[in-house]
């Protein structure tokens, strides 16, 4: 026969249990959802590198905000957002949808601030233009290879 005391322990046991499980499926998910975007700007690199673009920055910071990628094409200098997606995530709406008009202002301001910033090196090399692309990285397993789109002058 149980006490009173002891049915309170093995209550508080039982539910510690279900609360140390549930913390740790989350942080697994958690885990699983930055190696998607580390993966996806890796991945988004080594295409672009394939196809003649001089990547100058990866995850540039400053106050407002982070580039994923800043390349260089020609005289062009490229801001470069990416995307990365679940095969069941995306079919429920586009990585393109997610850069919505608040995010395409923040980032021309973050491209401002990067040509501010890096001012000698663009005169230097006389870029005129700047372009904002998107890359979108499709993973349609945990390990397989993306399926990747690049969509040029995007905004």
């Amino acid at each position: 026969m149980w006490s009173g005391i002891q049915k309170a322990r093995r209550r508080f046991r039982s539910k510690r249990r279900k609360i140390l499980l549930y913390a740790s499926k989350l942080r697994h998910k958690l885990i699983h959802y930055f190696a998607y975007g580390a993966r996806g700007e890796r991945a988004a690199r080594r295409y672009l590198e394939r196809r003649g673009y001089y990547i100058r920055h990866q995850n540039w910071v400053c106050d407002i905000g982070e580039l994923d990628l800043v390349a260089q094409l020609g005289n062009q200098l490229v801001f470069i957002e990416v995307k990365s997606r679940a095969a069941l995530v995306a079919a429920s709406f586009s990585a393109v949808e997610a850069v919505e008009t608040e995010k395409q202002a923040r980032l021309k301001r973050l491209a401002d601030w990067y040509v501010q910033d890096n001012l000698p090196h663009i005169k230097y090399r006389r870029l005129r233009r700047k372009r904002f692309d998107i890359v979108t990285v499709l993973f349609t397993s945990r390990w397989g290879a993306g399926k990747i789109r690049h969509y040029v002058n995007a905004f």
